[in-house]
């Protein structure tokens, strides 16, 4: 989220102490992020937003070459598999060559 009076407001509405919507806090400091680069200026969220821009249009191109691997997503804590509808049909296993988590940050 840029870090905007008026943007945060927008989307965080009136709070005391820690927001119910995002992870911020209001103190006697002002607000800040309960989470790490939660807050960005607005450089720094053109940059994200062009990042996310080219890793959309890297993906489309994949897809529309044919190329569709499982390839979840992981962090040290969490994988998308924990949460999956589609664990039975699913050809993920571990076990099999090729088949690998994606760690993330």
């Amino acid at each position: 989220m840029v870090n905007d009076d008026t943007i945060i407001s927008g989307i965080a509405g009136e709070f005391d102490g820690y927001s119910d919507i995002v992870p911020l806090r209001k103190g006697k400091e002002g607000i800040k992020a309960t989470s790490d680069g939660f807050l960005l200026n607005e450089e720094e969220f053109a940059e994200l937003q062009e990042a996310v821009d080219q890793q959309i249009e890297r993906l489309c191109r994949q897809l529309a070459d044919g190329k569709i691997s499982i390839t979840p997503k992981k962090t040290a804590k969490e994988s998308p598999c924990t949460y999956c509808e589609y664990k039975g049909i699913c050809r993920f296993d571990l076990s099999f060559p090729g088949c690998h988590y994606e760690i993330i940050k």
